[in-house]
């Protein structure tokens, strides 16, 4: 089962939009800083890789981690493993 349909079914309430990004796609933006100020929670899943190693990919999604939640404070976030 996809980690995305997990989610969606376990948590997403009828009227809620979701939109599902994966940060191991490096061709691929992660939210913007004008949709995080849309958004109400970023819920991150766990990794097979250790948050620890520096793997590009890896890097850029701690960067984002740390300016979503500076510069986001109204943002909540659900962490699952890989160091969350």
């Amino acid at each position: 089962m996809p980690t995305s349909a997990l989610y969606h079914g376990v948590f997403r309430q009828n009227g809620q939009k979701w939109i599902t990004y994966n940060s191991t796609h490096l061709s691929k933006d992660l939210p913007s800083d004008e949709e995080l100020k849309k958004t109400n929670v970023i819920i991150m899943p766990g990794s097979s890789a250790s948050s620890y190693l520096d793997h590009p990919w890896i890097l850029r999604y701690k960067k984002w981690i740390h300016n979503a939640y500076h510069n986001h404070p109204h943002l909540k976030f659900l962490g699952i493993c890989f160091g969350e």
